[in-house]
C-alpha cells in the first residue's frame, strides 16, 4: 500500500487543525449491463470526486491546491485542445 504525507493547511481563526486520511481501497462495483449503467457510474465518479476534492480542499494550503489543479490539467492537456481547422 502506499502512504503519503503531506503538509496541511495552517487552521483558521479559533478552529482546530484537522488531521485527514484518504483511503483508496474499494473496488469498482462490476458493470451490471442495466439500461442506466452510464448513468450509475457517471453518478459514482461524481461523488467520490465531490468527497474527495472537499476533503482536500479543507486540509490543504491554498498553494498545493493551485499546484495540484495545474499538475492535473497539465497531465490533461490533451483534452483541451482544439483542431484549429
Amino acid at each position: 500500500m502506499t502512504s503519503i504525507t503531506v503538509h496541511a493547511a495552517d487552521p483558521m481563526g479559533s478552529d482546530p487543525r484537522k488531521m485527514a486520511e484518504l483511503h483508496i481501497n474499494t473496488p469498482m462495483p462490476k458493470e451490471d449491463h442495466s439500461p442506466d449503467w452510464r448513468k450509475k457510474y457517471a453518478e459514482l465518479y461524481q461523488a467520490d470526486a465531490e468527497v474527495i476534492a472537499d476533503l482536500l480542499e479543507s486540509n490543504l494550503p491554498g498553494g498545493t491546491i493551485d499546484a495540484l489543479l495545474c499538475r492535473m490539467l497539465t497531465k490533461r492537456a490533451s483534452l483541451f485542445r482544439v483542431p484549429l481547422y
